[in-house]
C-alpha cells in the first residue's frame, strides 16, 4: 500500500469527484446561460446578470462557437461574413436590411434572413441581379431589439 495522497491541482476544489462533477456543472452553467439570454427579451440586463453569474461559477470567461451555415443565392460572386455574440445561437434572432457601407444613396440589400434551431444558426442571402456591387452590412438583433451580431456581404460585379 502506498502512503502517498493523490495530487490535485489548485483549481480542483472537488477532489477525486472532479471528473464527475465538473461536466455536470458545465452543463448546468450552459443551461443557466440559455435561460438568462431568454430573459433578456423581457428583462433588460437579464442575460448580462446571468452571464456574470455563470462566468463567476465557471472560474472565468468561456466562449463556445456556434454552428453556422450560410446559404447564398446570387449570380454575382458574394462573400458573406456572420459575427455572433456568445450564446446568441439560442435566441430568436432577426437581421436588419443590409445597408451599403459606403454609398448612402444606394438601396439596401433586403433578401437576408436568419434562423436558429438547436444552437445552429442559418443565414440566407438572396441577391437580386440588379444589386450594385459593394459591401453591405446589417445588425443581428434579439427579440428585445438588442444587438447580437452582424452580417456583412461583399458583392462583386456580375461577370459575363
Amino acid at each position: 500500500m502506498s502512503e502517498k495522497q493523490p495530487e490535485h491541482g489548485p483549481s480542483d476544489v472537488w477532489g477525486p469527484l472532479g471528473p464527475v462533477i465538473q461536466p455536470l456543472l458545465g452543463t448546468w452553467i450552459q443551461a443557466a446561460r440559455i435561460v438568462g439570454n431568454s430573459l433578456s427579451a423581457v428583462v433588460p440586463g437579464g442575460a448580462a446578470a446571468m452571464n456574470q453569474f455563470a462566468t463567476a461559477m465557471s472560474g472565468g470567461p468561456r466562449t463556445l462557437d456556434a454552428r453556422q451555415s450560410v446559404q447564398v443565392s446570387s449570380r454575382a460572386p458574394a462573400t458573406v461574413t456572420v459575427a455572433l455574440d456568445p450564446d446568441a445561437e439560442y435566441m430568436l434572432l432577426t437581421v436588419d436590411p443590409l445597408s451599403p457601407a459606403k454609398d448612402a444613396d444606394a438601396l439596401p440589400l433586403l433578401g437576408v434572413a436568419i434562423a436558429c434551431r438547436e444552437g445552429h444558426v442559418t443565414v440566407s442571402v438572396t441577391v437580386p441581379d440588379d444589386q450594385p456591387p459593394g459591401v453591405y452590412e446589417g445588425e443581428i438583433k434579439d427579440g428585445g431589439g438588442n444587438r447580437r451580431g452582424q452580417v456583412t456581404v461583399q458583392l462583386a460585379s456580375l461577370v459575363g
